[in-house]
């Protein structure tokens, strides 16, 4: 008799490659295909900044598998991972505890950052599709129109340049954020990390 199959996830860490600093953790069965999706529409405001910031200095988010899990165990992982980071100081964008796939509910002040992180931002053509078909035949009532035309009054800022682009990658080369990471506190943390898994390792089956 064969055994059952156990489908297998995995538990990802985002890295900031200045630093190799965890900025946030979470759960995929093919991370290095939800690190591409980071990279194009982050969902979180912090997050959006930190992939803008990395893109102007010519970087991109790291990815490192923290744990292979099965797809029943993976709450118990993410949470315990992202409480190992946070206990540990890293500055994780992670809004929630983990394990829960909990709904974000926005503020309004929530809801104004984020408006105003997208301001300016693009749509692809299959976007403007998309938003036309499902405007056709919409009226907008009188207060709509005079916020949309209040809205517009005014200059908007242009997108950046490649120039402007490459002025700010110049002037930031060599700069980190906070104190300058030496490669010896870079290998220390590392090895914390290892150490951190063989603890891991060592408590697994009290928490399964």
């Amino acid at each position: 008799m064969q055994d059952a199959v156990v489908e297998h996830t995995y538990i990802y860490a985002l890295h900031d490659p200045r630093d190799w600093s965890i900025r946030y953790v979470g759960k995929s069965n093919d991370p290095h295909a939800r690190l591409k999706m980071h990279m194009r529409r982050p969902i979180r405001l912090g997050l959006s900044r930190l992939v803008r910031e990395l893109k102007l200095l010519g970087l991109k988010l790291q990815i490192s598998i923290l744990q292979q899990c099965s797809s029943t165990e993976w709450p118990v992982w993410e949470k315990f991972w992202i409480a190992t980071a946070r206990n540990s100081g890293e500055n994780l964008l992670n809004i929630f505890d983990g394990g829960n796939g909990a709904p974000i509910f926005y503020t309004s002040e929530h809801r104004m950052r984020i408006s105003a992180g997208l301001k300016g931002k693009p749509k692809s053509l299959e976007h403007r599709e998309n938003l036309s078909k499902a405007n056709i035949g919409k009226r907008h009532t009188p207060e709509e129109i005079a916020k949309q035309a209040a809205a517009q009054r005014g200059k908007k800022k242009p997108p950046c340049s490649p120039e402007r682009k490459a002025r700010i990658s110049a002037a930031n080369k060599g700069k980190t954020l906070g104190r300058p990471q030496s490669a010896e506190h870079k290998a220390k943390r590392l090895r914390r990390w290892e150490e951190l898994r063989a603890y891991r390792n060592s408590i697994q089956p009290k928490l399964l």
